[in-house]
């Protein structure tokens, strides 16, 4: 079953001119990640919960993928802007979602930068920080809306790999072949999906904190998902074909540039962040074992 899934994926991975590594390592790192977790839940609680937390690396990486999704999108965007409207104000919009969550995640670099929460701002933040999603509006923390969005957002993205790549695909023809989505991406997909219908009848703490992992995973997806948007727009469809592919145009190093650029940003946040050791107002946790 495994050698039949990672053929089928890499059979996908090689039709956009992605690299069949890339496409083992989006989704490989969701189930790896999830069973080490599980296992330093099993033998040091302490240190699941600590990598769970804000400021540490599983928020990092969160912030590092969205920001690369949002960059890649619009390089992606330009690149492909004759090709039609609609593909374009799709990876515009993937982009400025991306870029605005790349900032909630950090609370737009508030303890990076180590800049105080406006008044009016901190009276109606549940943890008085320089954000959107931790306002209560009414009776639905907007915290909420944003957990139901990464939800459908999963959903939509295994329903429509299952309905363009999947074996035996519904959605084709040119336009549904340029936002295929790989099937590849679904298991990040799937362990958000998962996660919901675990937290759902078990909202421990140990399985409320994993969602952290379940966001890395799904970012990790959508990733890949872009890129292979990016991918498959920078093939030359006139130029020869060499053992049953088409080539490509000089190598187009712009999604590498844009990756070492958001690692570097990445860091030197993270670094200014744990310099000025400002502590978020929900750290630390409160571990129910159950």
């Amino acid at each position: 079953m495994w050698r039949r899934w990672r053929a089928f994926t890499h059979a996908d991975a090689r039709r956009d001119g992605v690299p069949t590594w890339l496409a083992d390592v989006i989704w490989v790192t969701p189930i790896v990640g999830t069973l080490l977790l599980g296992a330093l839940y099993l033998t040091r609680r302490d240190a699941y919960y600590a990598v769970l937390r804000e400021d540490w690396p599983v928020e990092w990486a969160q912030f590092a993928l969205l920001l690369f999704i949002a960059v890649l999108a619009t390089i992606t965007a330009a690149r492909i802007r004759k090709h039609g409207a609609l593909i374009v104000g799709l990876l515009l919009t993937v982009a400025l979602g991306a870029l605005a969550l790349a900032g909630e995640e950090i609370s737009w670099a508030q303890r990076a930068l180590a800049f105080g929460t406006p008044p009016t701002l901190s009276e109606v933040n549940q943890q008085s920080e320089f954000n959107i999603h931790n306002i209560q509006s009414g009776s639905v923390p907007l915290q909420s809306i944003f957990k139901l969005f990464s939800f459908v957002l999963a959903v939509a993205g295994v329903t429509l790999a299952l309905l363009t790549r999947g074996p035996r695909p519904r959605l084709q023809g040119a336009f549904w072949s340029r936002l295929a989505v790989p099937s590849y991406t679904i298991v990040g997909s799937l362990t958000m999906i998962g996660y919901w219908a675990v937290v759902v009848v078990a909202p421990i703490s140990p399985v409320v904190r994993y969602q952290e992992w379940a966001e890395v995973s799904l970012y990790l997806a959508l990733a890949g998902y872009v890129y292979a948007i990016f991918a498959r727009h920078t093939l030359r469809g006139s130029g020869p074909v060499i053992a049953g592919r088409p080539t490509r145009d000089p190598i187009d190093t712009s999604a590498l540039v844009a990756l070492a650029v958001v690692v570097a940003l990445t860091v030197v946040l993270a670094a200014l962040t744990a310099y000025h050791g400002i502590i978020p107002e929900n750290a630390p946790e409160v571990r129910h074992l159950g």
